[in-house]
């Protein structure tokens, strides 16, 4: 009998453990709030300024995600653009400058994050200015850089950023999306930020 009371109580104390590690949506997909700017320059002097928290983003334009423009036979994922771009050809532009800020209350309690982005054509990420990772587009990330041709499905990139990047009150996580060329059929992209944390409460929320 005893034997059994004290495999029951590893089983609780095994469960209860699993249950205190949760996970936070901290941008979720289909979020609001997301200011952005089309690539026709620069966004910012020195170029990666426009990464960082302190940057004054408050002359962008905003709106929610997903953000681009379809094509004319696009699938589901391009008919749910909430926020439509001019094209690429129109716009004069082959890339997007994109921010979205969000808070995080405790950051010694996010213990991971993941970042899934969906996108068309490819993006380079940063948060609070720390590269986090690109796909299907490399280096130098200005506006003179093209991605390769990709189509955006449900399953898409799944980043790992390190949680050790986060601070204490505001932070940002920006985007810049690129085309594959001027004259390209479709742009998108969506984006959803999730942490692990030490506790059931979530110590991270979006920010519209």
């Amino acid at each position: 009998m005893q034997t059994k009371v004290k495999l029951g109580w590893l089983l609780v104390t095994l469960l209860t453990s699993l249950a205190s590690a949760s996970a936070a949506d901290i941008i979720p997909f289909r979020s609001t709030g997301w200011k952005y700017v089309l690539g026709t320059q620069e966004a910012s002097n020195p170029t990666d300024a426009w990464r960082g928290i302190a940057f004054n983003d408050g002359a962008w334009l905003t709106g929610s995600a997903p953000v681009g423009y379809p094509s004319a036979d696009g699938g589901p994922l391009e008919l749910s653009i909430q926020t439509t771009l001019p094209t690429s050809a129109i716009g004069g532009y082959t890339c997007v400058f994109l921010r979205k800020t969000f808070t995080v209350s405790n950051p010694a309690g996010v213990t991971g994050l993941t970042l899934q982005v969906q996108h068309d054509d490819g993006f380079a990420a940063w948060i609070n200015g720390t590269f986090v990772g690109a796909v299907g587009v490399a280096e130098p990330y200005t506006i003179a850089t093209f991605a390769s041709d990709h189509e955006v499905t449900v399953g898409e990139a799944s980043l790992t950023p390190a949680s050790g990047i986060l601070v204490a009150g505001a932070n940002v996580l920006t985007i810049q999306l690129f085309n594959s060329g001027p004259s390209s059929s479709d742009i998108f992209i969506d984006a959803h930020l999730t942490s692990a944390v030490d506790e059931p409460d979530p110590t991270a929320s979006d920010t519209p």
